[in-house]
């Protein structure tokens, strides 16, 4: 489902996915106080190649059943990276070095929820938070449709 969700256009599937994450987890994500979910950014090519973003469709769900308001512009990626898939742990944490930054807007925010589809390595959310944390955000959590195995 993950797969057809991320690669074939199955954005249906989002409000699925968002109701059991809320279902399994209401307490623990209302606990955070966060004030905002950011999703993980796509690079703009890869948005345009495949349409939409999985992770700001994601987000746009649990914010209607969290009410937790959503900010799609506050995270940029500014480097067209290779996919993740492709790559060793070693080759992850180097490709995605530099590759998010904020908005020139100086982080309003303290305590973020980053929502993404897969977490394997935790590369990519090590990167997004360090670029939020550098803006002046405090607090990062994080959300994930999976937990895939590390190469």
């Amino acid at each position: 489902m993950i797969y057809k969700f991320k690669y074939s256009d199955r954005r249906d599937y989002a409000d699925f996915f968002a109701k059991a994450i809320y279902t399994n987890n209401e307490k623990e994500i209302k606990s955070w106080n966060a004030q905002v979910f950011v999703p993980v950014p796509v690079h703009y090519k890869r948005k345009l190649k495949r349409g939409y973003n999985q992770a700001e469709i994601l987000s746009n769900r649990l914010s209607d059943y969290l009410k937790i308001p959503i900010d799609k512009h506050i995270l940029i990626r500014n480097i067209n990276t290779k996919p993740q898939k492709e790559l060793s742990i070693k080759e992850r944490r180097q490709n995605l070095e530099n590759a998010f930054k904020i908005t020139e807007n100086v982080v309003k925010y303290k305590k973020v929820i980053l929502v993404d589809d897969i977490y394997t390595t935790g590369s990519t959310i090590d990167a997004c938070a360090k670029a939020l944390l550098a803006g002046g955000a405090e607090n990062i959590f994080f959300i994930s449709l999976c937990i895939g195995a590390g190469i």
